[in-house]
């Protein structure tokens, strides 16, 4: 069975949208776990989650939200602010350890871009290991890919209008093919500050992306009351 791990950390959490979603987000056929990175042990809290592992330096974090969840047996790991990887990165290392085969963060984005661009980064930390990895908001869905280890990959459109970008995050990414798409693609390369792979579109409900060499961000949007910038 596939483990799935759940990572909510400390980003911007539209509340009404995961209160909404979940359990639905859960895969039945899946075994799911949630890791809670700091101020996302209140998000948790406030959408009816309760996480089975708690981690960070908590200084975002009510102390008494914290002091709440000490009374129960959850495991929890506690690091000084002055440290060398942010609580997502801790939250990931600790799945890792778990031997998730997929990972879903949420909380991943948000007004402090500079931890929202760490955070995407850090989905090429799980490329390496060999993990599924997934940041999603209320419009966005965003993952890396490469031959190795994601090979050709299905995109299943959720809502009637989406947008499919494509995002070298090496220097280039070579033999990309696109099947399925308003822009199709064969064999073609992309480097990274050319802005050549925006706003594609699925012609149906499902599409496909290939490459050969690289590693390839696809970031899946649509506009929606947080809007685009």
């Amino acid at each position: 069975m596939v483990k799935h791990i759940w990572i909510i950390t400390g980003g911007r959490v539209d509340l009404d949208w995961l209160s909404s979603l979940w359990p639905a987000l859960l895969n039945e056929q899946e075994e799911n776990r949630v890791i809670t990175a700091d101020k996302g042990l209140l998000y948790a809290k406030e959408a009816g989650i309760c996480p089975d592992k708690i981690i960070g330096d908590f200084d975002s974090l009510p102390a008494d939200i914290l002091k709440e969840y000490e009374k129960l047996d959850i495991p929890i790991r506690r690091y000084p602010p002055e440290k060398d990887y942010t609580d997502t990165h801790l939250a990931l290392m600790w799945a890792v350890e778990e031997k998730a085969d997929k990972v879903t963060i949420i909380g991943g984005t948000g007004s402090r871009f500079d931890h929202s661009f760490a955070n995407i980064g850090l989905l090429s930390y799980l490329l390496n290991q060999g993990i599924e990895g997934e940041i999603i908001d209320p419009n966005n869905r965003i993952f890396m890919m490469d031959k190795e280890h994601t090979g050709e990959k299905t995109i299943t459109r959720e809502k009637k209008e989406e947008y499919v970008s494509l995002i070298p995050y090496t220097q280039e990414v070579t033999g990309i093919t696109l099947t399925g798409f308003y822009y199709p693609l064969k064999n073609e390369t992309l480097e990274i500050g050319i802005s050549r792979g925006i706003s594609n579109q699925l012609l149906k409900e499902e599409g496909t992306i290939a490459v050969e060499s690289g590693i390839l961000m696809v970031i899946i949007s649509n506009d929606s009351e947080w809007g685009r910038s």
